[in-house]
């Protein structure tokens, strides 16, 4: 394997780490907010009722 081969795949496994990272915490920041906006509807349905 010639050294700009290994560099390229290198690049494309730390891009995909990246990616994977990228998207837990996509997933993350999602659910928090979801759990902050029924937690606040709820909060104003108490306060409203």
């Amino acid at each position: 394997m010639d050294p700009l081969t290994y560099c390229l795949t290198e690049s494309i496994a730390d891009f995909e780490e990246l990616g994977i990272l990228f998207s837990l915490m996509i997933g993350i920041s999602v659910i928090l907010l979801l759990r902050f906006k029924l937690f606040a509807e709820a909060e104003w349905r108490d306060a409203h009722h």
